[in-house]
């Protein structure tokens, strides 16, 4: 997953430290053949810089940054996933906590600068003081002990505040920063002391400026290079894969003498000399300061790295554009159509380390994790992965197969598109057979046909072969919408009644496919129009222009067919028998409601007139239910909220799901603090305390960040999508106690299978006990119930009649105290 925090312990190389940026810190001691994550796990999760006191007798202690600034994709809608300012260890890294004088903000609101923050720098020059600075919102800060206390040394006004800043200091001590220019104390800075400063920006600098990225030259720290983001207007011009224009620049400065300003410095123009008009995924791109690295190798001083979305090396300091070559990132020249990676490396650069022993080992953060490559020379650079139990990943969504027996799970991730497995071996790697920001997913019942989307909408419909590669696929989003009329992670669904029928939300619009079986396999890579229907006026804008469509939901059970949709801004609505014809919709936004992100709607699976509304924004009131299809609404968040208002210290909750379970209805609460679990959803208000929920997954899930929760109700598998740590599952409830069917799952016999007429199921007892048996097809409708009855010890027979059910597979659970045993049934008339 994506890693912004990197480091090499300078006492023993075989020590690393990654940070995901919602997935704790880890530790290796055998250089990424292996990790350990040294974060806890109720901690949060959110790490962006890291640095050691590189200092004689200080080599144990270290100090990293919470509260990532800019791509936070932890965040929900309207839900600005916030840091916890900065951590420190003393014992090299193997225990962490916080330095209470940055841990002062508030978990649902931006309250102090220590939330959102860029890098944290020791000075290893001061012998005498433990000097730490830190880079982050709105300017500088400066410790002298080791973070007790802090002085902000620069920074801009109430009004006007720089964004982005950074952060470096040489081996002397001379101290070097920026900030981005939308802040009153905008410019390149440099300082001998931290305290005093003198601002050295050039006369012919780009007035508009994010973030400057900073690169000492290890081997003469008078030279210094920024690489500068997101100019307006200035700079070198490049084009993405989107079409969307971007300018960025880069200069040298060479320090002189006295204060470094005016003729104390020299600045060289390097722009034009980024990598440019050679391909699309070939130029130079910093995506609005997203991805932004340079660094300089120790040896040399003129081979100089610089990342973007891909790794170029120039071998003249790029004082040309001709000795500049392209490690890593992209695959060289490739195109837009089934775009390619550089081999066994990774897009979207954060930051570039050297081995402090060999300069020629170089190692890579990036969105994919992290990277060595033991020859940063060579003309085609040859990369190690290093994610060997570096467990950063996040996934936006995940699902599985109907089919209970298999063990297929994929999943949606963060730049590292859809991955899959069939393999329940937590050490066998996942594939991954289609590339972007994986979206939302399914399949159909049959297993055979997966649904995969991307970013901003872009859905295929695609056939695997046993080794998970794409053999047919067909682009199927309707060409009646935009790229920007799509969420960034948009929403899909089937008909759980027709699973030829897909609605899409788009923007204001909402879409249903009629036949997705009659979309062609044809490889095609733009949208289509084949059996596309647009419902009419879907969405209420409330004068917005900017409100779109952001979650949907379709029925399972009575009445079925029936749509439930909510927007980025507040509104529900409702459309019956959305499977034919365009129905209009029906408006059951409650009044109480707030003007917040709709996240999720989970309708129960046996009532369609019971359904539960998710608002993901901090600071409002986040559930709310209704059993009579949006007439009226009741709030029951209960313990997840901190008052009845939707005020105070509370989590984002980002989605529910709802399974059977045990003769009622479980809820699964998805949050940015975790995974809960709730047995009923009831009254909260001033006399009613609400609805009771309790954390799952303490221990392995603990607080990072759950967007999504996939369940299976014919054998409770639930699924759960963390954004940061993997993804999570279970098969919830199945408990092996003293009551077991019998001593072996092989005792049990079921003849004959397949049946046309009649199951005879028997099996061997070895203590009084009551069964159950339940048949559920693969849609986890319950088609066939057999009251619970007692038997004895010693051998009992049922038999099940089943000729009037419809030929197919179906799940049968035998339910005998707390053990539920499961069997694959196949009828045929």
């Amino acid at each position: 997953g994506r890693t912004r925090a990197f480091a090499i312990d300078i006492t023993n190389e075989n020590i690393l430290f990654a940070g995901g940026v919602s997935g704790g810190l880890w530790r290796s001691t055998d250089a990424g053949a292996s990790w350990i994550r040294v974060t806890d796990r109720m901690a949060k999760p959110d790490v962006v810089s890291i640095a050691q006191d590189t200092r004689p007798g200080h080599t144990n202690t270290w100090y990293y940054l919470s509260g990532e600034a800019y791509g936070t994709s932890a965040s929900g809608g309207s839900a600005f996933y916030l840091g916890d300012g900065m951590f420190k260890s003393i014992d090299g890294g193997l225990t962490w906590n916080p330095i209470a004088s940055t841990a002062t903000g508030s978990q649902v609101s931006f309250s102090t600068n220590w939330q959102v923050t860029w890098a944290v720098v020791t000075d290893p020059s001061n012998l005498t003081q433990d000097e730490v600075y830190a880079a982050v919102y709105d300017g500088i800060y400066r410790s002298v002990d080791g973070g007790t206390s802090w002085t902000q040394v620069l920074h801009g006004t109430s009004s006007a505040s720089s964004y982005f800043t950074d952060i470096a200091v040489s081996d002397s001590g001379v101290v070097y920063a920026t900030l981005s220019s939308d802040g009153a104390g905008r410019g390149i800075y440099r300082s001998t002391d931290g305290v005093n400063w003198t601002n050295i920006l050039p006369a012919n600098f780009p007035v508009k400026y994010d973030l400057i990225k900073i690169g000492l030259n290890p081997s003469n720290q008078n030279e210094v290079y920024f690489l500068v983001g997101g100019t307006d207007t200035t700079g070198l011009l490049t084009v993405n894969f989107f079409g969307d224009k971007e300018w960025n620049s880069f200069y040298k400065y060479t320090y002189l003498s006295g204060n470094g300003s005016s003729t104390g410095g020299t600045w060289n123009d390097l722009t034009m000399n980024l990598p440019h008009g050679i391909g699309v995924f070939d130029d130079f791109h910093a995506q609005g300061s997203y991805n932004l690295v340079v660094r300089v190798k120790p040896d040399d001083p003129n081979t100089v790295f610089v990342g973007g979305t891909n790794i170029y090396r120039s071998t003249d300091g790029f004082t040309s554009p001709n000795n500049t070559t392209q490690i890593g990132g992209y695959g060289l020249h490739t195109q837009l159509v089934g775009f390619k990676l550089y081999p066994n490396h990774h897009p979207d650069q954060h930051d570039i380390w050297f081995s402090p022993s060999n300069p020629n080992k170089l190692y890579s953060a990036c969105d994919g994790g992290v990277y060595r490559t033991d020859s940063c020379l060579a003309a085609s650079v040859s990369w190690n992965k290093l994610n060997n139990g570096y467990l950063s990943t996040q996934f936006y969504t995940t699902c599985a197969l109907h089919d209970y027996t298999s063990d297929i799970l994929f999943g949606g991730l963060q730049d590292n598109g859809i991955f899959i497995t069939d393999n329940t071996n937590l050490q066998t790697s996942w594939t991954m057979p289609f590339n972007g920001d994986g979206s939302y997913l399914a399949t159909s019942s049959d297993d055979q046909t997966y649904y995969f989307s991307i970013q901003q909408g872009k859905i295929i419909k695609a056939k695997l072969d046993a080794n998970h590669v794409i053999t047919q696929m067909a682009r199927i989003d309707p060409i009646y919408a935009s790229r920007d009329d799509y969420q960034f992670i948009n929403p899909f669904v089937l008909d759980p009644n027709d699973e030829n029928i897909m609605y899409l939300p788009a923007g204001h619009k909402l879409f249903r496919n009629d036949d997705l079986n009659g979309i062609p396999f044809a490889n095609n890579i733009d949208s289509i129009a084949t059996n596309w229907v647009q419902f009419p006026d879907t969405v209420s804008t409330s004068g917005s222009t900017n409100v779109k469509i952001s979650a949907i939901a379709c029925s399972k059970a009575n009445p079925t067919h029936r749509v439930y949709y909510g927007t980025s801004l507040r509104k529900i609505y409702r459309i019956d028998n959305a499977n034919t014809g365009t129905p209009t919709r029906t408006d059951i936004t409650s009044t109480t409601m707030p003007n917040g992100y709709v996240s999720c709607i989970a309708i129960d699976p046996d009532n369609a007139d019971h359904v539960t509304v998710v608002y993901s924004n901090y600071n409002t009131y986040s559930m709310f239910r209704s059993l009579n299809a949006g007439l009226t609404w009741i709030r029951v968040a209960g313990n997840l909220e901190k008052n009845t208002s939707g005020s105070g210290d509370a989590p984002s909750i980002r989605w529910l799901s709802v399974i059977p379970f045990q003769g009622h209805l479980k809820y699964f609460a998805g949050t940015s603090i975790g995974l809960f679990s709730a047995d009923s959803l009831t009254l909260h208000d001033l006399s009613h305390a609400g609805t009771v929920w309790t954390q799952e997954g303490v221990n392995e899930i603990g607080q990072t960040i759950v967007p999504y929760i996939y369940t299976r109700d014919a054998d409770n598998f639930i699924a759960v999508a963390t954004h940061g740590s993997g993804v999570f599952t279970t098969h919830y409830g199945w408990n092996v106690g003293v009551d077991k069917i019998a001593t072996v799952a092989e005792a049990i016999q079921v003849s004959p299978n397949p049946a046309s007429d009649q199951l005879t199921i028997a099996a061997t007892f070895t203590k009084n006990t009551t069964v159950a048996i339940q048949l559920y097809n693969l849609q986890g409708q319950l088609v066939f119930a057999k009251n619970k009855e007692t038997v004895s010890v010693g051998k009992w027979t049922n038999t099940l009649p089943v000729y009037q059910l419809a030929a197919g597979t179906y799940l049968m659970q035998v339910q005998a105290a707390e053990q539920t045993w499961n069997k694959k049934i196949v009828i045929t008339h």
